[in-house]
């Protein structure tokens, strides 16, 4: 929201009329003035000395501010709209990882199964070790790297 400052002048005059040394004769008299404006726009009383200067230029300065705020909302709209799609996609490789993993455990289990009915009881025991315990740590260091990812985020 832009704001205004202006210094009042007859209130200086009025404070430097009370002023018992004030009363002399001053040769010299100065004057400060200050002005600050904010905004994504310039002051209305500078737009008007633009557009008396060139005609239709403040129209041309309003017209290029809602250019840019409209860009800028849609470069914040696409920002937001890859972050759901990065999301989404983070989301599929989830679920693709677990799928595959169940079918390797599963494939893996039948395979140490398979051994042991046939009479390799420690190749059976082997494999189906091995396949739990490789399972087993995917998913455990699986989910500290996302607890770190998404304390680094």
């Amino acid at each position: 929201m832009p704001s205004e400052k202006r210094t009042d002048y007859t209130t200086v005059s009025n404070s430097v009329a009370d002023i018992p040394q004030a009363n002399k004769k001053i040769d010299k008299f100065i004057s400060i003035s200050s002005s600050t404006f904010l905004g994504p726009l310039p002051h209305p009383e500078l737009l008007k000395q633009y557009d008396e200067i060139c005609p239709g230029f403040a129209t041309e300065i309003m017209e290029m501010a809602k250019e840019e705020s409209k860009h800028r909302r849609d470069m914040e709209m696409k920002a937001i709209g890859l972050d759901e799609k990065e999301i989404l996609l983070k989301a599929d490789e989830r679920k693709r990882g677990q799928r595959f993993g169940l079918i390797i455990g599963l494939g893996g289990l039948s395979i140490a199964f398979a051994a042991t009915y046939i009479g390799s009881d420690v190749v059976g025991g082997i494999i189906g070790g091995s396949i739990i315990v490789g399972l087993v740590g995917v998913f455990v260091m699986g989910r500290k790297i996302t607890e770190k990812d998404e304390k680094t985020e």
